[in-house]
């Protein structure tokens, strides 16, 4: 009987070191994109367009990168990753091979997609205050 019941005991808690080591490891086995992801989740900010585009900006962490998403009503269409050139000023391609730059002061974006400009404005939202870029001298080019 004791032989019995220390064989029940040993496979109790085999079975729990077993569950409580995978319950550890999966985070570890998350694919890059899904570590990257959470790790650079700074927020995704709505903004508008003075020509009436709109689009959505979400600053990774690095501070060296953000991504832009448009649809049709953007001046391009799908996401694009704009890496830092410099201070608030980005710049990158769009999918279709369109050149797209940013230029972030304060709240409020100049957004340059091949030869066509927008100063573009957070859409206002009760949840999230917008993202500031800080005051920028207007000299600086896109």
């Amino acid at each position: 009987m004791k032989t019995a019941i220390t064989v029940v005991v040993i496979v109790i808690l085999a079975a729990a070191a077993w569950f409580w080591q995978a319950g550890r490891q999966a985070p570890a086995q998350q694919g890059a994109a899904d570590q990257q992801a959470a790790a650079n989740d700074l927020g995704t900010y709505p903004y508008t367009c003075d020509n009436g585009s709109e689009f959505t900006l979400s600053p990774l962490e690095s501070g060296q990168a953000v991504q832009i998403s448009a649809d049709a009503q953007g001046m391009f269409t799908g996401t694009a990753t704009l890496d830092q050139v410099k201070g608030t000023s980005y710049a990158g391609a769009a999918p279709d091979g369109q050149r797209v730059a940013i230029l972030g002061d304060g709240e409020t974006v100049h957004l340059t997609v091949g030869s066509a400009q927008a100063t573009c404005n957070p859409k206002p939202n009760p949840d999230e205050a917008p993202w500031n870029w800080g005051d920028m001298s207007t000299t600086t080019n896109l």
